[in-house]
């Protein structure tokens, strides 16, 4: 699961979050989980299109003028994968841009829900605003 953050830079060498958005289309991952009840998770699925042993996915964020595109190949039978990101700002506005890659930890065991503890954490700026 990937998580999208746009920042715009303020006075002086300041970053504001503006955006922030789970890139998954599963609005249900967060419901009854108290550790993911602060993940925005609202984000509309958008052209998805795949073509073993490829798939790539175009996220458009209007309001912004950006548009991401996210592609993911596996080579040969391994079982590994790469991601190939693309980010296209098409406004006036300088935007920094951030990609959170995040996966759950399990081994493959039966009752692997067991294994692990989903949570978030709030980050705070040196000023301290939180993120």
């Amino acid at each position: 699961m990937f998580i999208l953050t746009l920042r715009r830079k303020k006075e002086g060498n300041l970053w504001k979050t503006v955006y922030q958005k789970v890139l998954c289309a599963c609005s249900s991952m967060s419901s009854g989980r108290e550790e993911l009840a602060s993940w925005d998770f609202s984000f509309p699925p958008d052209k998805p299109t795949s073509l073993y042993p490829r798939s790539w996915t175009y996220y458009s964020i209007p309001e912004f003028s950006f548009t991401l595109c996210i592609r993911q190949v596996s080579p040969d039978s391994s079982p590994v994968t790469v991601f190939i990101i693309d980010a296209e700002n098409r406004s006036d506005v300088h935007l920094q841009v951030s990609i959170t890659f995040t996966f759950r930890n399990g081994t493959g065991y039966q009752k692997w829900c067991s294994e692990s503890v989903c949570k978030a954490d709030i980050f705070e700026e040196n000023d301290g605003s939180s993120l």
